[in-house]
């Protein structure tokens, strides 16, 4: 998820291949998705197999509701 945001960010402002906006673009998309992150934490805190399920559920319908566009929809 991060990793993805980090690279829409780089091309939304022309930044593909220099190192420095990659970072900057890292730290970005860190902020912007640091709440629904901490959200996923707890959530795996309270119910340690939630990954697993995750994983499960994406197997076996990659066209559930929680995911769309290489992210998971956990807020």
């Amino acid at each position: 998820m991060l990793m993805f945001k980090t690279l829409s960010i780089c091309e939304s402002h022309g930044a593909t291949t220099d190192l420095i906006s990659h970072i900057v673009s890292a730290r970005f998309a860190f902020e912007e998705l640091s709440c629904r992150l901490s959200y996923f934490r707890s959530v795996n805190h309270i119910w340690p197999d939630c990954s697993a399920k995750i994983e499960e559920i994406q197997q076996s319908n990659p066209d559930h509701i929680m995911f769309k566009e290489h992210e998971f929809v956990c807020s």
